[in-house]
């Protein structure tokens, strides 16, 4: 199930979005965003637009914390938490939306490179030994995950083994679903329940 956030929107009530945690959300962002823009599609009759969606997920959330003189914006002054999106494949709102972990040219975290192509780590990090090579759906990349925790990439890869996989490059295995349902209780749409919230339409206000 969801909020209902379009109710919310409506009132004035700031929303962010985040990916709960991996048992029973989405395991990040990406897939969160691409969750949110199922029901926007299928039960919400299209009423964020794709920028909104996005904004939600970024300055929303700087809002929801009150913290948005500190990051939300590319903005002078702020603390320039920054990921950048390739729109060789989806264009504008959508390379976030459809993307995948392969499409982050560059996330970073107060201008310091956490992530991203392999060339343009190199570029600003120039040998960085806490940013190791990691191939991500086909593209290489570097992960400065040692620098960041004093754990070399392979050790964590080796202890998570089992486990849940570091990304996936499509719908992630065993992913709670995008579409509201509660198994035994209602189960997302049906004939008669058209946007799957458990409430028969007939009389669903």
């Amino acid at each position: 199930n969801t909020a209902s956030i379009t109710l919310y929107d409506r009132l004035g009530v700031d929303i962010g979005l985040g990916p709960d945690w991996t048992a029973s959300g989405s395991m990040n962002m990406l897939r969160e965003m691409n969750c949110v823009d199922y029901l926007n599609r299928n039960h919400f009759n299209n009423y964020f637009s794709d920028r909104r969606i996005v904004e939600l997920a970024t300055a929303g959330n700087a809002r929801v914390f009150n913290i948005d003189d500190k990051i939300g914006l590319l903005k002078p002054g702020l603390v320039a938490d920054i990921a950048i999106f390739s729109t060789a494949t989806n264009p504008d709102e959508r390379a976030l939306i459809d993307g995948n972990p392969g499409d982050v040219l560059l996330t970073m975290r107060s201008g310091i490179p956490l992530y991203g192509d392999t060339n343009l780590v190199d570029a600003l990090l120039p040998g960085d030994a806490g940013c190791e090579a990691l191939s991500v759906c086909g593209v290489a990349k570097k992960v400065c995950a040692k620098r960041e925790t004093g754990v070399a990439l392979a050790t964590m890869q080796t202890q998570a083994a089992g486990w849940y996989d570091l990304f996936f490059c499509g719908v992630p295995a065993s992913e709670p679903s995008c579409e509201p349902s509660r198994p035994g209780e209602y189960d997302g749409v049906t004939a008669t329940d058209d946007d799957g919230d458990g409430v028969a339409d007939g009389d669903d206000n």
